[in-house]
C-alpha cells in the first residue's frame, strides 16, 4: 500500500498522509529509511504497521482504518533508485547467499566513467556489463569466482542519492563511514576530517 493508495481508498486530500509521514518520520525508523531529503517517495510501499501509525496520526476513525485493512496488500518496494531486479535479488539472497551471478563475482567492480553512480564493470572482459547486455543479478560466465563481501551489493540509477554506498547504506561519504570523519583532531595521521565550514588558518 502506498500513500497514493491511502488517498484514493479514503478519498482524502493528498497532503493529509504526507503531513502524517512528516510527523512520524523521526519516530519510526522504517519510514525514515524510505525518505530522502525529508520526503517519502510517493510510490514507496508501506507495511501495515506504518499504515496504522499514519492512520492514527491522521486521526482516522475505526471504519476508515477497517477500510484500509480490507484493501491492504503487502508488496515489495519497487526499484526506485536501484537498477531493475535489485529488490528481487536482495530477497533471494536472504535465503541463498551463494547465488551465482555477476553481482556475487570477484571480478565485478563499480566504475563511474561518464556516470554519476558506479555501474557494474567486469575486470575480465574490461567492459561495462550493459555494453554486452549482461544482467548483473542473473548472468555469469566461466571465469566466475565468488567474492567475499559482508553483504549483498546493490546498483543504482543515475537519480539515486549520492550518499548511498554499495550496500544501500546512507551513513557514508564516498564510502567512508561518517563516524570516522567527525573527529575534530586534525593532527591524527590517516584520519579524514569532515568540516561543515571551509576557512583558512592564520
Amino acid at each position: 500500500m502506498t500513500l497514493t493508495d491511502i488517498e484514493k481508498i479514503l478519498g482524502i486530500w493528498h497532503h493529509r498522509p504526507i503531513d502524517a509521514v512528516k510527523a512520524l518520520v523521526d519516530k519510526i525508523p522504517s519510514l525514515k529509511a524510505k525518505t530522502y531529503n525529508g520526503k517519502l517517495y510517493k510510490e514507496s510501499h508501506l507495511s501495515w504497521e506504518e499504515v496504522e501509525a499514519i492512520s492514527h496520526q491522521m486521526k482516522l476513525n475505526e471504519l476508515q482504518i477497517m477500510l484500509l485493512k480490507e484493501h491492504y496488500e503487502d508488496k515489495p518496494d519497487p526499484d526506485i533508485y536501484e537498477i531493475p531486479g535489485t529488490h528481487k535479488f536482495l530477497k533471494e539472497y536472504k535465503t541463498n547467499p551463494d547465488i551465482k551471478c555477476c553481482n556475487t563475482c570477484k571480478f565485478l567492480i563499480g566504475m563511474t566513467g561518464s556516470h554519476k553512480m558506479p555501474q557494474p564493470y567486469c575486470k575480465v572482459y574490461e567492459k561495462y556489463l550493459a555494453s554486452f547486455d549482461a544482467k548483473v543479478y542473473e548472468d555469469w560466465c566461466s571465469s566466475y569466482l565468488k567474492a567475499n563481501l559482508p553483504k549483498p551489493r546493490q546498483w543504482y540509477k543515475e537519480n539515486a542519492p549520492i550518499n548511498l554506498n554499495m550496500y544501500g547504506e546512507t551513513g557514508t561519504i564516498n564510502g567512508i563511514d561518517n563516524s570516522k570523519m567527525m573527529n575534530t583532531e586534525r593532527s591524527i595521521k590517516g584520519v579524514v576530517v569532515r568540516v561543515n565550514q571551509v576557512g583558512f588558518d592564520d
